[in-house]
Order: structure tokens, then sequence, then C-alpha cells
């Protein structure tokens, strides 16, 4: 027995540069623990998983096109993530945030666009930014069945065909914890009642000195 056949090789990070990709999932995960400066604070996020058709990696020896995804605080402040993502991709801004607040996510599941892949510090991938297909670019196409999960609107189905890595995410969220998470009350059975108490002799007053305490 060789460990080596016991642990999946890792998969290698994505190479810098920009690609033609689009979007295939869109999760809303609920409201996650996070960190930031030594402050810890409860937030709802989103995640977007984008599929590039041109790029492939081989995953438990069957070669799949490459997938990236990046998780937003879901905010519709002028400076949040979320909202320049969208921003960029549409090629326009929202008019308020009333109007971004709105605004259906789900419609953007399928559509194509220009990505561009950076790697942080720790040589890890990260989606940089998102624009559209330059004018006269055809679409990309994909095999992969498009996923929308909102944690909100709740659906068994619907949970079991997401990834497991987006199932884990959920499972980490305070309403999978409220609503989802089994009861982990414990009845122990009463002890039998074999033995009744002595009971103690009466003591004449005064013939014993009280402890000062």
């Amino acid at each position: 027995m060789k460990l080596k056949n016991k642990v999946k090789p890792a998969i290698p990070q994505m190479e810098p540069g920009t690609y033609i990709g689009l979007c295939v999932g869109i999760y809303a995960i609920g409201e996650q623990e996070t960190t930031y400066k030594d402050r810890t604070r409860y937030v709802e996020q989103i995640i977007f998983t984008f599929e590039f058709p041109a790029v492939t990696v081989e995953v438990d020896g069957e070669t799949k096109p490459r997938q990236l995804s990046r998780t937003f605080t879901a905010s519709t402040g002028e400076r949040a993530g979320l909202r320049k993502l969208l921003k960029t991709w549409r090629g326009r801004d929202f008019p308020s945030s009333e109007e971004m607040a709105d605004y259906e996510l789900t419609e953007r599941l399928g559509k194509s666009a220009l990505i561009q892949v950076l790697q942080n510090e720790n040589g890890y991938a990260n989606i940089e930014s998102v624009i559209p297909l330059p004018s006269g670019m055809p679409d990309p196409s994909t095999d992969t069945a498009l996923q929308s999960f909102d944690v909100e609107a709740w659906n068994d189905e619907a949970f079991e065909a997401l990834p497991e890595w987006i199932q884990e995410k959920i499972k980490n969220s305070t309403q999978w914890k409220e609503q989802h998470a089994p009861e982990t009350a414990v009845d122990f059975p009463a002890a039998p009642d074999t033995e009744k108490p002595t009971e103690r002799a009466a003591t004449p007053r005064g013939s014993v000195k009280e402890a000062p305490f």
C-alpha cells in the first residue's frame, strides 16, 4: 500500500492571462463568517463560476474545461466588488443602488466575457476583471449545465446537484446551521432508584458545636 496511490494530485493553478469564458454558476451561499483586520463579522456572499472552454485540465483522469470562481460580498455600494464586476461586464453602471438591488443576477448565467486572470502573492489564480467580448467575436459554447442556487429559496434537489465544495460553503452559512443542522441534544436515561438516601439521626440541640462557617 503506497500513499501516492491514495492522494489525489493537486490541480495546477491557471496561468495568468486573458481568456474567453462564460458564466456557468451563480450561487448565493448565505451569511458567512469573515475576518478582516482582526474583526469578525457575518456577511451574505455570492459566488460566480466561469468556465474557459478552450482551456482544459485533467481531473480524476478525465479532461474537462477549466473553471474559476470568485466570491463577492452581497453589496450594492459603489466601491463593492460585485458592483464593479456587473458594471464592467454589462458595460454600464446601475443608475442607483436600489436598481442594482432589484437586478436578477441569474440573467448573467450563460453570458460570455473576456476574463483577466492574475496570480496573487501566494501563487493562486484569481479573476481580476470581467468585460464583454470584443465586437464580432463569437460567443463560446459549453456542454456544462448552468447552475444557480439561493440558500434563501431552499431546494433539496438543486442542493444535491451542486459541486461538493459549494455544498460545504453553504453548510458553513448561518442559514444552514439554523435550519438544516441536526439537533445535537442528547437524552440520558434516568439513573435507577436503587438506594434511598441515608437519614441522619436527630442530634439534640446544643450537644454539638456548630462550625463558624
